[in-house]
């Protein structure tokens, strides 16, 4: 199955009979930002506006046609749809920061474009259960971020709503905030990854993109998921650090948490063993790593 045969249907339902020539698709995955502590997928979901003002600008004119079909580069030549947007044309700079204020934090890591762009998002209610849901296979130019047509893209996968990511083994396992909570709020649809959570107890490691960290240890009936569930709830966990740093920065900084296993335990532990392994792990990371540890 190629992505036209998924999406024009739906945009014809809505109103938008589109030629393929007419459409670009373009893939973002930017290893500058990974290397600064950025998640575009976080900024995608948590920050929209955030998102669009980094994809409306480039260096080159790569935006040059009616509509294109944004997606997110994910593991190897993959990448997921997140939005189909109209393109009305180039604007100045000046115009664009009106626009889009938020650039203001793009300038400071890229610079100036050589483009800006008029866009708006198609709001087309059969397209938009898709968004995060549908996973092509972008081909062997994954450098290649602004291809033509959807016609020449085969659909791997179209997952389930609400589905965050497969369980690939515990020590493999990073989730951040965004992540952890679109967990709690689809437990069907991440059925696997929360099984497999309450079914160990063990040491984790939260980390900022800061590079602030926290060592804790999960014991109980439910696992690691259990406290785990509480941060998704809370942001903070009932942490004394945590809860201090979100008041200076505001609760939104919970969005730049990280979750990670360092190691597991069973499930039969008592909570003394468990927090035996805890201070192990803070011993060998020492002091100074652990800013978030008031202990």
């Amino acid at each position: 199955m190629t992505l036209d045969e998924i999406l024009q249907p739906r945009l014809i339902k809505s109103g938008y009979n589109i030629p393929d020539t007419d459409i670009k698709i373009v893939r973002h995955k930017d290893n500058r930002l990974a290397a600064k502590g950025i998640d575009l997928d976080v900024v995608c979901q948590t920050d929209r506006e955030l998102f669009d003002s980094y994809q409306f600008s480039q260096g080159k004119n790569i935006l040059n046609r009616k509509y294109f079909a944004s997606f997110l580069g994910v593991e190897n030549k993959l990448a997921k749809f997140v939005g189909f947007y109209r393109v009305n044309g180039i604007i100045s700079e000046k115009e664009y920061l009106k626009k889009h204020p938020k650039h203001t934090k793009w300038l400071k890591i890229f610079g100036s474009a050589k483009y800006y762009y008029d866009i708006e998002q198609i709001k087309a209610k059969h397209l938009e259960d898709l968004y995060d849901r549908v996973v092509i296979n972008w081909g062997n130019s994954p450098l290649t971020f602004a291809q033509n047509g959807l016609k020449k893209k085969e659909v791997f996968e179209i997952l389930p709503k609400g589905f965050v990511k497969d369980f690939n083994g515990y020590l493999e396992l990073l989730l951040s905030f965004n992540e952890l909570e679109k967990i709690t709020k689809e437990p069907e649809a991440n059925r696997e990854i929360i099984h497999k959570l309450m079914a160990v107890n063990g040491i984790y490691l939260i980390r900022d993109e800061e590079g602030n960290q926290y060592v804790g240890s999960a014991y109980g009936k439910e696992g690691i998921w259990g406290r785990w569930r509480k941060y998704a709830k809370t942001g903070d966990g009932g942490n004394k650090l945590l809860k201090k740093i979100l008041k200076e920065k505001g609760g939104n900084y919970k969005y730049n948490f990280h979750y990670s296993i360092l190691q597991t335990l069973p499930f039969e532990l008592t909570k003394n063993e468990a927090t035996g392994h805890e201070s192990f792990y803070k011993n060998k990371l020492g002091k100074k790593a652990l800013t978030l540890n008031a202990n």
